[in-house]
């Protein structure tokens, strides 16, 4: 049985239910600067009230040197992942397909907002895709939502739109992953209950509890006649997604 969402992480639900922009903001603990950091987490994956939410591969390697040297490729870009349940993070590469669990007791503050409101623009099984073609002549910022029958939700940014002038579209997500683990609840769970990251004998960047990890990739196909088709870039394959509803939202 997994955790419910920890209370203070609560208010942040219906804000990813109706599309908003989240973000995370951090303080850290150790070290002799005091600072805080915030980072857009454009890649959520939900299942009843609890959540995984990342940004995408653009966090250099530098800055993790001991890290790089010893489990991940120094070449491949990484990226993080937060959760509301359980207290452990997860930064990842897909290059060299690695994973690492550390401690968010690495962290003196971690709090979860939506600076920026999203509107609904479509549902699949509506009439009419006039809002969503309004958005992309606008250059209006576009997310997917996609909840399937297996009860995941997934949200990810829209990178393509095909805005037909006779009406319909066609449109593609990002292409981000994460590690396929990331969606058991329950192993995030297990793991942090097994962390030594943040013991006194333990570096902060100990390679510890670095696994190597099948990647799931939401990348969608979204068709307004059609439905949601899930690819794999790798062998071109494209199938039919099976999902309870599909929803493009706009920013406000």
């Amino acid at each position: 049985m997994t955790s419910p969402p920890h209370p203070s992480f609560v208010h942040i639900l219906p804000e990813i239910r109706t599309g908003s922009d989240i973000w995370i903001v951090l303080r850290n603990r150790f070290g002799t600067v005091k600072y805080t950091e915030s980072y857009h987490l454009t890649n959520i994956v939900m299942s009843e009230d609890r959540f995984w939410a990342k940004f995408g591969e653009i966090h250099a390697s530098h800055g993790l040197a001991a890290l790089t040297c010893e489990a991940f490729d120094r070449r491949a870009p990484m990226a993080f992942a937060y959760n509301n349940f359980a207290p452990v993070v997860c930064n990842m590469a897909t290059t060299g397909s690695k994973a690492r669990f550390f401690s968010s007791h690495a962290y003196a503050e971690m709090r979860f907002i939506a600076p920026r409101k999203y509107t609904r623009l479509w549902r699949f099984g509506s009439r009419g895709t006039e809002a969503v073609a309004q958005a992309v002549v606008e250059g209006r910022a576009l997310k997917l939502r996609v909840h399937s029958t297996d009860n995941y939700h997934y949200t990810i940014p829209l990178h393509t739109v095909e805005a037909e002038v006779d009406g319909g579209f066609t449109a593609y997500s990002w292409y981000d992953g994460y590690p396929d683990i990331l969606r058991h609840f329950s192993f995030a769970e297990v793991i942090s209950n097994s962390l030594v990251e943040m013991n006194a004998n333990v570096p902060e960047y100990s390679s510890s509890n670095v696994l190597d990890a099948d990647f799931f990739h939401p990348y969608f196909r979204v068709s307004s006649r059609d439905g949601a088709f899930m690819i794999n870039p790798l062998t071109n394959e494209i199938k039919p997604f099976e999902t309870n509803s599909i929803e493009i939202f706009g920013e406000c």
